[in-house]
């Protein structure tokens, strides 16, 4: 069960809001933080609003008697504006914690999310746990975190999802660089500015999404001519035993079912069984990556949660992902890290998360 206080402090008290900061200038809101989020009315004298795309306030570790994230930089105290470029020591400080928060959500094995240890409606663990991720490869006028407008299911954009108990070798099409977004539970508040995503379908492998037919277009509908394709919980599939007794032995991708993860969907049970499917299946699922499937944003929007820009160690996708850094600070005027980012070699083995100063096209 998740106890995680996430963005739900605000009952901390006047007490717990003295260790409000503010981290401005170039640092985009919460950029891949994954502290607890102060409450809208908290943020109405922050002399640095999120919507700048700047700065935000939020409650510091220390108001939770935890490790402090490090340093952060102030607003500039007279102009009331974030427009002062940060100092390339406080982005490196930035990309060092955000990297710290990836490997702890990597590292985690909740089963889902709640608001508290009472919450009675959990919600599933994605949401604020692990790593949701989107390979990309860049092209000619078209930005690599807006929805691809090639998509034959237009209204969902497929993602991965990576946890040490959800772990895979290698992503979509060996693809080596792409962009990790903020958990929902880290940027569920309108008053931190981002664009509220919708996970909307999960598959425990790579389900061949580009086949699938819905009427709304968006992925997670089934595959033509495959029984059992659908909807799983429509179809009353909602534990790992029923999934791989009528998949395991299958060839899997379009020959599956898919999760409903959808608001209102009741799905926190259902995801769990991610974990357990794929470690059933063994070698072969870690040989495929996952698919979430994520209701598609507009193109274009600055305000999407994307926390920070990655690599796989050792290919070429470092070029690609800090061209990808610099166009986004220009289109957005945030700052985001690229990150240094290690596959597991074994099921259930480590990974790791790592920020290099000399790894940024823009410090």
């Amino acid at each position: 069960m998740n106890t995680r206080i996430g963005h739900y402090v605000r009952a901390l008290g006047s007490a717990a809001l003295v260790a409000l900061v503010v981290a401005c200038a170039g640092l985009g809101p919460r950029s891949g933080m994954a502290e607890p989020i102060a409450a809208a009315a908290e943020r109405a004298s922050d002399p640095c609003p999120p919507a700048s795309g700047f700065c935000e306030q939020r409650i510091t570790y220390e108001a939770l008697g935890a490790e402090p994230p490090g340093a952060q930089a102030a607003c500039p105290p007279e102009s009331g504006s974030c427009d002062t470029p940060v100092s390339s020591m406080a982005n490196d400080t930035e990309g060092a914690t955000v990297a710290r928060h990836l490997q702890e959500r990597y590292d985690e094995k909740l089963s889902d999310c709640r608001k508290n240890s009472s919450d009675p409606k959990p919600l599933p663990a994605l949401l604020c746990s692990g790593i949701l991720l989107r390979v990309t490869a860049r092209g000619p006028g078209f930005d690599t975190w807006n929805p691809n407008p090639a998509n034959a299911q237009p209204r969902g954009v497929s993602f991965s999802w990576l946890r040490r108990d959800s772990g895979m070798q290698r992503f979509a099409f060996n693809f080596a660089n792409g962009y990790i977004i903020l958990p929902f539970f880290y940027a569920d508040t309108p008053s931190d500015g981002f664009t509220q995503l919708t996970v909307l379908c999960g598959y425990p492998v790579d389900a061949a999404t580009n086949g699938r037919r819905s009427a709304e277009n968006d992925g997670c509908g089934p595959t033509p001519n495959i029984a059992n394709s659908g909807p799983c919980q429509a179809q009353g599939i909602t534990t790992s035993a029923r999934w791989i007794q009528l998949f395991g032995a299958g060839q899997l991708y379009g020959n599956q079912c898919g999760f409903n993860l959808k608001p209102g969907s009741a799905a926190s049970g259902v995801f769990a069984q991610f974990a357990l499917i794929r470690n059933a299946l063994g070698a072969r699922a870690f040989a495929i990556p996952t698919e979430i499937k994520i209701g598609a944003w507009t193109v274009g929007d600055t305000r999407i949660p994307l926390e920070a820009f990655f690599y796989l160690t050792g290919t070429t996708g470092l070029a690609e992902a800090k061209a990808n850094q610099g166009d986004f600070r220009v289109r957005t005027g945030r700052w985001v890290p690229v990150i240094q980012m290690t596959l597991p070699t074994v099921q259930n083995g480590p990974a790791s998360f790592r920020y290099v100063a000399a790894d940024q096209q823009v410090r």
